[in-house]
């Protein structure tokens, strides 16, 4: 990962047990919440791909709701889409 709020550069290998450790604003917490983000929910984003994949080849549009997005992925959104 690249420039992920304070974080410039990691290499991370994910293991059954992952344990990260640092000094506080390190980044530790925008990386975790971005692992968190990507691997939540796989099954229903696989789901939801092939749905908007099935809409294209059948439509050729495809309809996404950001709002409802952003309330399924909430950790993740807040990371990339600051709501004030």
């Amino acid at each position: 990962m690249k420039n992920l709020g304070s974080l410039e550069h990691a290499d991370i290998s994910l293991k059954p047990l992952t344990i990260l450790c640092g000094k506080n604003n390190t980044g530790k917490t925008w990386l975790m919440y971005s692992i968190y983000g990507f691997l939540k929910n796989d099954l229903d984003k696989l789901n939801e791909i092939n749905n908007i994949i099935n809409n294209l080849k059948e439509n050729g549009t495809f309809y996404f709701n950001l709002l409802e997005w952003i309330e399924k992925n909430r950790p993740l959104a807040k990371i990339f889409i600051p709501l004030h």
